[in-house]
């Protein structure tokens, strides 16, 4: 099933797989998120990135070689490079909805600077590095905006054995 490079995320922002540039198996990703212009939307805390759910937590821990975000303000930018847990890590646990709504393990870019009074985040670049090269496929992403969360499915991004990223259910 192809993936889409480009996604309206439903909560005011965008999400664009910005590198690779085509569809091959890669190591190096990049994401921008752009607040979308005349849409109501609050600046983004977290992002969660769903990587391969299928795999060992020791595994998927073993995927991260490193990981920044920059975050550009109407005025200004402010930077974290990691991986350590204030910037961004593999999470293996499933989040609380309250923290984030994807319902995977994965990637996690935390404490998002907001902007300061009118001065408010116009776009992010998450960046990361694999130990391994990964093809692309469909991956879901939560971005946690205030009250206005989400969950992006059909994102184009990193996959193992083309596995279909979960999603959160209700069981009556």
């Amino acid at each position: 099933m192809p993936c889409n490079r480009i996604v309206d995320a439903g909560n005011g922002w965008q999400i664009a797989l910005i590198s690779p540039a085509i569809n091959v198996p890669s190591t190096t990703f990049q994401y921008e998120l752009t607040r979308i212009v005349g849409e109501d939307s609050e600046e983004i805390s977290n992002v969660r990135i769903c990587l391969c759910p299928g795999i060992l937590d020791e595994e998927r821990t073993g995927l991260l070689e490193n990981c920044s975000y920059t975050v550009f303000y109407e005025q200004g930018t402010a930077s974290c490079e990691g991986p350590n847990q204030m910037c961004c890590s593999i999470d293996n646990s499933i989040p609380d909805p309250d923290e984030n709504p994807a319902a995977c393990e994965g990637l996690k870019f935390d404490n998002i600077p907001s902007g300061i009074g009118d001065n408010e985040q116009t776009r992010i670049l998450s960046n990361f590095t694999l130990t391994r090269p990964l093809p692309i496929g469909q991956v879901s992403m939560g971005l946690k905006a205030g009250n206005t969360s989400a969950v992006a499915t059909g994102v184009c991004g990193p996959v193992c054995d083309n596995i279909i990223p979960p999603t959160r259910s209700i069981i009556l």
